[in-house]
């Protein structure tokens, strides 16, 4: 019973601690994966085990990270735990399978990881999968009549669920569709979105700079002026 009671604490202080103390969120993770060493698998072992598969990726070893991430897969696919199955889904489509696989095979990902969070009634997991699709659209060279088709359907949503971590993220993947369309009044700022205030909102939160990454990456595919310092700016933040 004590370690289950541990593991459901440390459990609950995972995503709070993703967006608040990057220190606490590696603890967290690494105390789960110790527990599920020492005594054995729960429900809630697949995540921070696809989740260290990103860290073994990340520290220079993606296939070894992503055969763990995978293994995570197996272990949630075999329990009716469908708010598990869509943090594993999520955190291998977000951080992991473009190790080693093309970007657009993602779209399936994330949507199967929202449709599981869905079922399970978990709206924050089931928002950060949606958020994931936004962000992976654009890369995935899908057309904006659908980017911003998704946005309609999916900002709302995370208005409703006050998701306001996510909510961030995807209203800059819309306004970046409004602006190849012609849609803003200058560039990509109009009465809506201030792109200079995102940038500065990206310095005092590294978080987003997912989102920015996205937005360096389109800009790149569409030769805007100032690609190369939208990729410099982003590189020097700590996306971890």
């Amino acid at each position: 019973p004590l370690p289950t009671a541990i593991a459901a604490l440390l459990q609950a202080m995972v995503p709070a601690s993703f967006f608040t103390d990057q220190e606490l969120f590696t603890f967290a993770v690494r105390e789960l994966v110790l527990l599920t060493c020492e005594h054995g698998v729960t429900p809630g072992s697949a995540y921070p085990l696809a989740f260290c598969g990103f860290m073994q990726a990340e520290s220079g070893n993606p296939d070894a990270g992503r055969r763990l991430a995978e293994q995570a897969i197996v272990l949630s696919e075999g329990r009716d735990e469908p708010g598990f199955l869509c943090q594993v889904l999520f955190t291998f489509a977000h951080h992991i399978n473009h190790w080693g696989a093309p970007v657009f095979n993602n779209v399936a990902l994330f949507r199967a990881a929202e449709r599981a969070g869905m079922e399970a009634g978990d709206h924050q997991w089931a928002g950060y999968a949606m958020t994931g699709l936004l962000l992976n659209l654009p890369s995935a060279a899908r057309s904006l009549g659908e980017i911003i088709d998704e946005c309609r359907r999916v900002i709302p949503f995370l208005k409703e669920t006050r998701n306001d971590p996510m909510l961030a993220m995807a209203r800059p993947v819309r306004q970046f569709a409004r602006w190849l369309r012609g849609e803003t009044e200058h560039e990509m700022s109009d009465a809506g979105f201030d792109a200079d205030a995102f940038e500065a909102a990206v310095l005092r939160d590294p978080t987003l700079a997912v989102a920015w990454f996205q937005l360096g990456n389109a800009r790149t595919d569409t030769g805007a002026d100032d690609a190369r310092d939208a990729w410099c700016r982003a590189a020097q933040l700590d996306l971890r």
